[in-house]
């Protein structure tokens, strides 16, 4: 789902797209964390091909975010999580200019390339209770992430409603409050299970609920 805590939200761009590239994290951060299940994608024409700008630094924002992430107990299980899932490739495109959001892989309309995908707006954000640093917007997507394969089927029946082109009940009217309400279901449940204590245990500013 696309996110916004000070972050823009973009519901059309519903592709997906899958690389070889993995990530290190200097320090060896992260080196029980499976880079096949969870890789970093760096290369420019990859990037460009799924409409994103490239992000030159892109390996030391992702390095730099998940060794502060691995500071919390909370996100550490959540993309330990993840990273213990090979079947489920996650890949992650820093971007600039662009909304953060996870996008599982029946959303990807790419004839190139296929998986789930994270797209990481690397940029502070500002909630009622002060600044977070990207990490945060990371790990919120990841935590979409985990909602996925937590529950595949709670998660498909409101962000089809959100997302047009796959809903599963064409026949029901869709206007815009429904697709609303959709959305904070999802987004709720995420702030309160994996963004906010993620952020409360790296004494970063933290929001009560999605806005």
């Amino acid at each position: 789902m696309p996110d916004s805590a000070d972050r823009s939200v973009d519901p059309a761009a519903d592709r997906a797209i899958q690389s070889d590239a993995a990530p290190h994290v200097a320090g060896g951060a992260t080196e029980e964390w499976n880079a096949v299940a969870l890789k970093l994608i760096t290369d420019a024409a990859l990037t460009q091909e799924f409409g994103f700008a490239p992000t030159p630094d892109a390996q030391a924002l992702y390095d730099g975010a998940l060794t502060k992430l691995k500071a919390s107990k909370t996100a550490s299980q959540i993309i330990d999580k993840l990273s213990k899932n090979p079947q489920f490739v996650i890949n992650v495109i820093p971007t600039r200019g662009f909304p953060s959001q996870f996008m599982d892989e029946e959303l990807n309309v790419s004839t190139k390339l296929a998986g789930s995908v994270i797209a990481w707006y690397p940029d502070s954000n500002k909630t009622p209770n002060g600044a977070q640093g990207s990490e945060i917007g990371l790990i919120h997507e990841m935590g979409h992430a985990v909602q996925y394969l937590d529950n595949r089927a709670w998660y498909k029946t409101y962000t089809r409603i959100y997302y047009d082109r796959l809903r599963q009940d064409p026949d029901v009217p869709n206007s815009d409050q429904r697709k609303k309400n959709a959305q904070l279901t999802i987004e709720n449940d995420n702030v309160t299970k994996h963004e906010t204590p993620v952020a409360k245990e790296l004494a970063q500013g933290w929001r009560e609920k999605y806005d």
